[in-house]
């Protein structure tokens, strides 16, 4: 069996975190989080636990012998700078804004990952 290649481990991180993008443009009347207070704090959660995740998978598999300590912080840098762009970028966005309260929940399921 052949090792898996680096680079396709990475596919999945582009492919969430181009939802997330995607996700973070809409305008703020396109999208309908009325389900139950909170339900927007659990969506963040969710993304970003996946993104955390697969983000984690593609850089322990991309640099095996580095180290646990490099891959937890490699892991948390990218996930962290990855959700303040996209809480930053809703400034451009029509009815949308970055609120500390979201970055701080897309950063929380990473600190989850890394304790495993």
């Amino acid at each position: 069996m052949e090792p898996k290649r680096p680079n396709w481990l990475w596919a999945p991180v582009v492919l969430v975190a181009a939802l997330i993008v995607v996700g973070a443009c809409l305008p703020g009347s396109a999208i309908a989080f009325a389900l139950f207070t909170g339900a927007d704090k659990l969506a963040h959660g969710a993304e970003f636990l996946v993104l955390g995740f697969i983000t984690q998978r593609a850089v322990c598999g991309t640099w095996p012998g580095r180290g646990r300590s490099f891959q937890i912080a490699a892991t948390a840098a990218a996930v962290g700078l990855f959700a303040l762009a996209t809480e930053l970028g809703q400034i451009w966005v029509p009815m949308r804004s970055p609120e500390l309260a979201d970055l701080a929940v897309d950063l929380s399921p990473n600190w989850l990952i890394q304790s495993e």
